[in-house]
């Protein structure tokens, strides 16, 4: 059996070889001109979600519920960043994905009509209501190191338009609202839109040519009003009820990449 024995100079040149047709490999993996899209999950999270006290107004006046708070529920996500490399370091995003549904929860006692009417008991951070939320971004990141680097940090800022369908009150919630709307009425309950900004850092490793390993973390200060209100049959509002609930949200984004 004939056995190779490479000599010094040799290993050396081998490794050489070896790293230049790796590094040929990651090579213009994420430079200017190229194209990528990635497909992953976000862990939303929502550290800091309260709201303001519940106003509500009808022809006995205005009342705040003492004491009453809303939150929301952490929940997943699809996203689906396309990113375009204007330049080796600078990059274009828009992030889509499938809208996800967040649940509602309250707390306290909700006296529509002040201290001397009847009190809707809230619990404690229990079910109130339902949405799916639609949160496209628009990003300008600015990635570190060259596009020859395996793991390339970065940084982003941009907007985004949140705006909520499907808004849909818990049975409970609706049910004593409808009866306040009276024979014929309804409940109407929706969530206010918003432009909000976007900051975001992250990393990519590009573990083949065209594919690439995405994590980051994102962070947007979303605020919107939540009305839910008794109309009568006539159409004209009985009881009118709004809040204003901070969300800021914090997404936790995984997703793989593919490069055109």
């Amino acid at each position: 059996m004939m056995e190779t024995i490479l000599k010094p100079s040799t290993k050396f040149l081998f490794v050489w070889l070896f790293t230049s047709a790796l590094m040929t490999t990651f090579a213009r993996a994420q430079s200017a001109g190229s194209f990528m899209v990635t497909a992953g999950a976000a862990w939303i999270n929502f550290p800091w979600s309260h709201s303001q006290e519940i106003r509500s107004s009808s022809a006995f006046g205005t009342f705040d519920s003492a004491g009453t708070d809303a939150q929301v529920h952490n929940t997943f996500a699809v996203h689906l960043p396309l990113t375009y490399f204007i330049t080796d370091h600078i990059a274009a995003e828009a992030v889509l994905g499938i809208p996800p549904t967040l649940h509602l929860a309250a707390q306290g006692n909700m006296a529509p009509f002040g201290s001397g009417g009847p009190a809707l008991p809230l619990g404690t951070l229990q079910p109130v209501a339902s949405a799916r939320v639609w949160a496209p971004m628009l990003l300008a990141k600015y990635y570190f190191g060259s596009p020859e680097s395996v793991i390339r940090p970065y940084v982003g800022a941009g907007i985004n338009y949140t705006w909520f369908t499907n808004v849909d009150l818990h049975p409970t919630l609706a049910g004593a609202l409808g009866q306040v709307a009276g024979p014929g009425g309804s409940v109407h309950a929706s969530l206010s839109s918003s432009w909000n900004p976007v900051v975001t850092l992250g990393a990519t490793y590009n573990f083949a040519k065209q594919w690439s390993l995405t994590g980051s973390v994102t962070y947007l200060p979303v605020k919107t009003t939540a009305s839910f209100n008794s109309v009568a049959q006539n159409g004209s509002v009985v009881l009118e009820n709004k809040t204003r609930i901070t969300a800021d949200p914090i997404a936790f984004f995984i997703g793989v990449g593919h490069r055109f």
